[in-house]
């Protein structure tokens, strides 16, 4: 969003653009099972968000972008996706697993 100064909303837009409540980050899943769209992500048995893309990568195995709660979005933080009424372990990684310095030429 383009903040602009004139707007009613610009102050209240930045601060929460500064610490949003949720962030939309990348899960590596082990096992071999995909998970659904919508499957409930958990820590401690604690809901912390949501599957929205879940794929089974020829390269990276089970992956899934997910929406999960700030305090949980750290690269390397374990947490438990629901599968068929059973947990399986998922650690968060870079969206852009692939290449996370964003390096690669876009074309």
């Amino acid at each position: 969003i383009k903040l602009h100064p004139d707007c009613v909303g610009t102050e209240a837009l930045a601060a929460y653009g500064k610490n949003p409540p949720k962030r939309l980050k990348t899960l590596t899943i082990e096992g071999d099972q995909v998970p659904a769209h919508q499957s409930p992500v958990f820590q401690n048995d604690e809901a912390v968000g949501i599957i929205t893309s879940p794929v089974n990568s020829p390269r990276f195995g089970v992956i899934s972008l997910a929406i999960v709660d700030s305090q949980v979005a750290v690269d390397g933080t374990l947490l438990q996706v629901e599968i068929n009424q059973k947990r399986v372990n998922a650690v968060v990684a870079p969206v852009s697993i692939y290449d996370p310095q964003r390096q690669r030429a876009r074309g």
